[in-house]
């Protein structure tokens, strides 16, 4: 005869005889109706020594009560607030630091970049980011005619296949990905952010096409808020009678084309082989940093980065070779690969454009208004005060009129990215750069472990811009001069 297991005089009976069904050790509160016995004080006293245990900080542990467990965190003799994340910031204070910063100016020299590619196909000032951006021994060509077009080309009857490069201004769209969710809604008016770069393709080039649903492969199908500068796409028709040109023009003279947000350039004929995204054989990203502080929120870390640090730091990824990142990547499907083969990995300061319209200075009148609208010379003498306790390297957003502003670039050439691992990287190499722990191996260390939570929180997607690809065999020859 089996018991009632679901009789409350059966678990009672159980729980005075397993300590585990009482929640010691599983992070439960224990039952409080047991403890007038001699055994329900046995199980109080072991569960409270087993969370006192749990919830004990690492040994070198000071200052105020842990508001998260990565603050506290132990990867076997790796150790948060010792081994990485010196500072011990919570997920909340890491994207405070990134996020209270100007990021206007990134997104005007994002829209400058896009908007200053002419039909011809004329390119900025650089492919990549502009001149106060590039470094021209790192360059990643996303040059058509490389060993990867070669051999198959032979094209299907009755088909027509096209490559071309592809930029874009990241906010404007949801993505490039077709997003099933507002991309299928039948709304025929682009408005920003409501539809993907597929969708705003698709429907410049319906009228060229055979097909208003062909899809759109991409050598990088970021995320919503990226930019992408010299991406790569490639697609087909049934339609054999369309020209280049016309192709260029469409887009232009689309909704998002004619504001600045989309442009197509070096369209092409192409082989039957050659895919955007699966005969790329490296990628480019470049992330831009504002060095500009804003403090617009309570609880914005003071702190600089050490440019120097974050170099080192991000060169041993280059030197270890192939590396595990797992813990800087994000929603990544099961048995999918989680090596990467970084061939450039860096950081370096630069001077942007921000433009007619300072930038910097609307940043820092929006954060006046929030303060409870005191006045501009109170708030003014007080950022004054804080720039004096602190450190003198930290840049604050000033009232004065700037053209320019200083930025920090991480650039990272790889063979392959994962998702929100660029992100995830940038973000955990900044708050390692603010707080450095005396090891250069931080970011491979912590990519040993394994473990997300010793990842800082991924960094706002619009300082990521997609600034090349290699659909060459060898990276050595794409370099540029």
């Amino acid at each position: 005869m089996f018991p009632n297991t679901s009789s409350r005089r059966w678990r009672k009976r159980r729980a005075r005889a397993s300590p585990r069904a009482a929640g010691v050790g599983l992070g439960r509160t224990p039952m409080t109706t047991m403890t007038t016995t001699t055994g329900g004080a046995a199980i109080a006293a072991a569960a409270a020594a087993t969370t006192a245990t749990r919830d004990a900080p690492p040994p070198d542990a000071s200052g105020p009560a842990l508001r998260h467990a990565s603050q506290g965190l132990r990867c076997g003799e790796f150790h948060a607030g010792r081994d990485f994340n010196r500072a011990r910031w919570d997920p909340v204070a890491s994207n405070c630091f990134l996020d209270d910063r100007a990021w206007r100016a990134v997104d005007a020299l994002a829209r400058a970049c896009v908007r200053e590619v002419s039909s011809s196909g004329t390119e900025p000032t650089s492919l990549t980011l502009g001149e106060a951006l590039s470094m021209p021994d790192a360059r990643v060509d996303d040059a058509f005619g490389a060993a990867a077009l070669d051999g198959n080309n032979k094209q299907r009857l009755g088909r027509a296949a096209y490559k071309a490069r592809v930029w874009y201004h990241g906010p404007s769209f949801a993505g490039f990905a077709w997003n099933a969710a507002t991309d299928n809604a039948g709304t025929t008016t682009w408005t920003p952010g409501s539809w993907s770069v597929s969708r705003a393709l698709t429907h410049a080039w319906a009228p060229l096409l055979d097909k208003e649903t062909r899809p759109i492969a991409s050598a990088g199908r970021t995320d919503r808020g990226v930019h992408a500068v010299a991406s790569a796409v490639s697609f087909w028709t049934k339609r054999l009678d369309v020209d280049v040109a016309d192709i260029e023009r469409a887009v232009a003279n689309s909704p998002p084309g004619r504001v600045g947000a989309l442009r197509v350039t070096h369209v092409t004929s192409a082989p039957h082989s050659f895919h955007a995204t699966f005969s790329a054989t490296y990628r480019r990203y470049v992330y831009v940093v504002p060095k500009t502080q804003l403090f617009r929120e309570a609880r914005t870390p003071r702190a600089s980065i050490d440019v120097d640090v974050a170099n080192r730091a991000l060169q041993r990824l280059v030197d270890r070779g192939d590396v595990d990142m797992y813990a800087y990547a994000r929603a990544t499907p099961k048995g999918k690969s989680m090596q990467v083969r970084f061939v450039v990995a860096r950081a370096f300061e630069r001077t942007i454009d921000v433009g007619g319209d300072d930038a910097v200075e609307d940043q820092a009148e929006d954060a006046m208004s929030r303060a409870n609208r005191r006045s501009r010379s109170a708030v003014t003498r007080e950022r004054a005060i804080r720039a004096e306790d602190g450190d003198g390297d930290i840049a604050l957003a000033s009232a004065s009129s700037s053209s320019t502003m200083d930025v920090i670039v991480i650039e990272l050439v790889a063979d392959r990215f994962l998702r929100k691992l660029v992100r995830c990287l940038v973000s955990t190499t900044m708050r390692e750069a603010a707080n450095f722990a005396g090891d250069d191996d931080v970011l491979l260390n912590i990519a040993a472990t394994r473990d997300r939570r010793a990842v800082a929180p991924p960094a706002p997607p619009g300082g990521l811009f997609f600034a090349g690809v290699s659909y060459s065999d060898d990276f050595e020859t794409t370099r540029g001069s």
